[in-house]
């Protein structure tokens, strides 16, 4: 690898290179202007006191550009870290088998002693269990890409990285923009309009005034035709936070089964991760906007700079003679260099070269989940755990039967459908009496993709405990990047 200073694809040369030019061209007129014509020589004071202004302008500007980086970067290093510890407390904490009457739907438990299931029973919840951890392990992985497309403005599921881990959910988004969806006419005549999306006025002003004033709207003025594809942008679907929500019914699941410990324990663990992961996302939501800088600084800072440029060559003519045009460039390169990559570190998730490797990100944590969940020594006590089904959850043994008489803590589940968009049923249940959140047996759900391509359902009926958590060894030994 080259040096630093031998670098040219930093992506700044490039765009420095048409102001570079322009200052040359003036730099050559004003030399020649001087050498044959007039006397152009400034008092060196004025520029002198003008570079100091340009420098600590374009040190403010590097500075609050690096800030909003800095912050996407930590952003990013907080979702790895996020998705880490939820994966390590999904995998190897949740318990797996039956902790609640096999035949009890929902959420509602009563006192008492429960007959014991039936060895297929137990072993077929073991299987279930796993691949539920297998799929909201995957769901946290399609989390990292679905967020980096989003912040990258690629919305929707049919995205390579994204379609392979998410692409099943009954998304909105999966759909398209909301203008793709048909709605009736009927509504749309009752809405208020100034209810909806503001309407932008059309201005009508010639170009010289507006280089120094912004008129005011006009009232009577007609709304301005906006393009097809800003309401797209307006009215996109936000991806990942539909996957939080199908998280969120995962753990709800899990809480209704019991499977997570009081207020203090595991069950707290899990939701403060995924609120985490909702403060991520609306961070690097905030850090979309284009504008870096208020519009007023950003307008001051590049007037200055262009100013500095322009009377520098005035300064340099008695002493410079002819090397004033490659002198000023030299210095031009400097503070237009450093501008452009001011420009280009406050959009950190763009695809420069100098923009947070989202790629690499991503790619690097969906490696090292594979190679968490490929141990399987955690899980191989399964079957003997629960070879004796034991009455009662071990978090009730406290409890009285009256107390859990009418207990009730009801899981949030999604269940869209496919064609009509009509939610269902908070559980899906199956053959046995054991439930699991709805979104799970969606045709396309394959949480031992990409060695085994079979759906959810397919794996719980022609797959073993020890199957599953082989393949989930080998996912571990050729990672799926």
């Amino acid at each position: 690898m080259l040096p630093d200073p031998l670098r040219l694809r930093s992506g700044v040369i490039v765009s420095t290179l048409p102001g570079l030019l322009l200052v040359g061209f003036w730099s050559g007129a004003v030399t020649y202007v001087h050498l044959y014509h007039y006397n152009l020589q400034v008092d060196e004071g004025l520029v002198s006191l003008l570079g100091l202004v340009t420098a600590i302008a374009i040190a403010f500007k590097l500075w609050a550009s690096y800030h909003r980086y800095q912050d996407a970067r930590t952003q990013w290093t907080r979702l790895t870290i996020c998705i880490r510890n939820l994966v390590r407390q999904i995998w190897f904490n949740v318990p797996d088998g039956p902790r609640t009457p096999l035949h009890v739907h929902g959420c509602a438990a009563k006192s008492g002693p429960w007959p014991p299931p039936t060895q297929m029973q137990v072993e077929h919840k073991l299987r279930e269990d796993l691949l539920c951890k297998a799929s909201a392990i995957r769901l946290l992985v399609g989390f990292a890409f679905a967020l980096k497309r989003h912040v990258r403005g690629e919305y929707g599921t049919e995205w390579p990285d994204v379609r392979s881990r998410v692409g099943f959910l009954p998304t909105l988004a999966r759909r398209g923009p909301q203008t793709q969806i048909s709605v009736s006419q009927t509504l749309y005549s009752t809405m208020d309009p100034e209810k909806g999306l503001p309407a932008i006025p059309a201005h009508s002003s010639s170009w010289p005034r507006s280089l120094f004033s912004t008129p005011p709207p006009n009232p009577n003025a007609q709304p301005a035709v906006i393009p097809s594809n800003t309401y797209m942008a307006i009215t996109q679907h936000n991806l990942p936070l539909e996957i939080l929500g199908f998280l969120g019914s995962y753990a709800g699941h899990l809480a209704c089964e019991r499977k997570m410990a009081g207020s203090g324990g595991l069950g707290a663990v899990v939701q403060g991760e995924l609120a985490t992961l909702g403060d991520i996302l609306g961070r690097c939501e905030a850090l979309l906007d284009s504008n870096s800088m208020p519009l007023s600084y950003t307008v001051v800072i590049s007037q200055i700079k262009w100013l500095f440029l322009l009377l520098l060559p005035f300064q340099l003519l008695q002493a410079m003679s002819w090397v004033t045009i490659p002198a000023v460039v030299i210095i031009a390169f400097g503070l237009l260099g450093l501008s452009s990559a001011a420009a280009s570190l406050s959009h950190p998730f763009a695809t420069t070269a100098l923009s947070l490797p989202l790629d690499i990100i991503c790619t690097t944590l969906a490696i090292q989940i594979d190679a968490l969940t490929s141990c399987p020594l955690a899980h191989q006590p399964l079957v003997t755990a629960h070879s004796s089904y034991y009455t009662a959850s071990p978090d009730d043994a406290d409890e009285k039967p009256s107390e859990k008489t009418g207990q009730a803590t009801i899981g949030i589940a999604i269940g869209v459908t496919m064609s009509g968009g009509t939610t269902n049923a908070v559980h899906m249940p199956t053959g046995d009496g054991s439930s699991v959140p709805a979104w799970m047996y969606v045709k396309g759900n394959r949480p031992l993709g990409p060695l085994v391509k079979k759906d959810f359902a397919e794996c719980v009926r022609s797959l073993s405990v020890g199957d599953i958590l082989e393949v989930m060894k080998m996912k571990g030994e050729m990672p799926e990047g």
